[in-house]
């Protein structure tokens, strides 16, 4: 993939993500769909992926990019106080285990999008 179109892909998948996140937090779209954060994690792991792809140059760091800004991301709704469930609590601890699936699971789709362009 040229440079050129991985910016744009990326760009945009990064606005989407935040544009997503803002009116799910304006609206309570994350308590009205049980889904909404599963897509909105996806969306986020395929970003930080593209991110990583075209920052690095290198397909190599992005499992470990997307856990890291993943955790960062976790411990900045821990810290704010917008994560929906107490600190250490059991529902805490699922909810941020998912999460994190869902970042990864959105850094294997663009595993696989690189893989298929081979």
């Amino acid at each position: 993939m040229n440079r050129n179109k991985l910016a744009t892909l990326t760009l945009t998948v990064l606005l989407l993500t935040l544009i997503l996140h803002l009116f799910g937090m304006y609206d309570y779209l994350y308590v009205k769909f049980w889904f909404y954060d599963i897509i909105v994690h996806i969306l986020g792991g395929v970003g930080i992926a593209f991110s990583t792809l075209y920052i690095l140059e290198n397909p190599k760091y992005i499992i470990i990019s997307t856990i890291i800004f993943g955790i960062l991301w976790e411990i900045f709704e821990a810290y704010y106080g917008i994560s929906g469930s107490p600190v250490g609590s059991f529902p805490y601890i699922i909810d941020t285990t998912k999460d994190l699936i869902d970042d990864l699971i959105g850094a294997l789709i663009v595993l696989s999008i690189i893989k298929s362009k081979k």
